[in-house]
């Protein structure tokens, strides 16, 4: 159910964003090494933790922020339009780090996806961040309860 409607916010920011928001048609799109949605490229990131209180709780979920850019691509200011507070507040802080190819808009949008990792993390590892082009970031935990059982032996 959560991700119907996380495919429904999806669909109804492609109709009401500027074109320039949008993906070029199935047909006209190049290689996934050189795909960029119109207008919106991000030039760096920042990674970032899986936000505590959400891992605590095991809230797993998605979260759009909505950036408005300087003239050089800078985010002046972020704001979630859709997803849960514990996990949209770190969000539209990381947010705020990133770097975006100057566009015409002057907005992007980022897509956070919140997840735990399913089966035994290795010691070294509790967090993993991964950025997918052009602007999605994943943020993968183990669960907390996995974490002190492992660190307890």
């Amino acid at each position: 159910m959560a991700k119907l409607s996380f495919l429904f916010v999806i669909a109804a920011l492609l109709m009401i964003l500027p074109s320039g928001h949008v993906l070029a048609p199935a047909s006209q799109e190049p290689a996934a090494e050189t795909r960029q949605y119109k207008g919106i490229m991000v030039t760096s990131f920042e990674e970032m933790h899986y936000p505590g209180p959400a891992q605590a709780t095991f809230q797993e979920g998605d979260v759009v922020v909505q950036v408005k850019l300087d003239d050089d691509g800078g985010v002046e200011s972020a704001t979630s339009i859709w997803g849960y507070d514990f996990l949209a507040r770190e969000a539209v802080v990381n947010a705020k780090k990133w770097r975006f190819r100057p566009n015409q808009s002057k907005s992007a949008i980022i897509f956070y996806e919140f997840r735990f990792a399913k089966g035994t993390c290795g010691p070294s590892r509790s967090q993993l961040f991964v950025f997918k082009k052009p602007n999605i970031a994943s943020i993968w935990a183990c669960p907390l309860i996995q974490q002190m059982n492992r660190d307890s032996k």
